[in-house]
């Protein structure tokens, strides 16, 4: 997983659009649209150590 990548400058652009009190944009480096399915268990793994303690504090 990288925080540098740039496939596309679309994701960018919209991440910039977003308001929100904290944020980040993780590109998948072997996956395309599919991440939640071709890089299963890395997904799995941000959402677990990143976005629940985020949610469930």
């Amino acid at each position: 997983m990288r925080k540098s990548a740039r496939p596309s400058r679309i994701p960018e652009e919209y991440f910039r659009l977003l308001k929100a009190p904290k944020k980040e944009l993780i590109f998948f480096e072997d996956s395309g649209h599919g991440m939640i399915w071709e890089q299963a268990d890395l997904f799995h793994r941000l959402m677990v150590a990143t976005i629940l303690p985020e949610t469930y504090k």
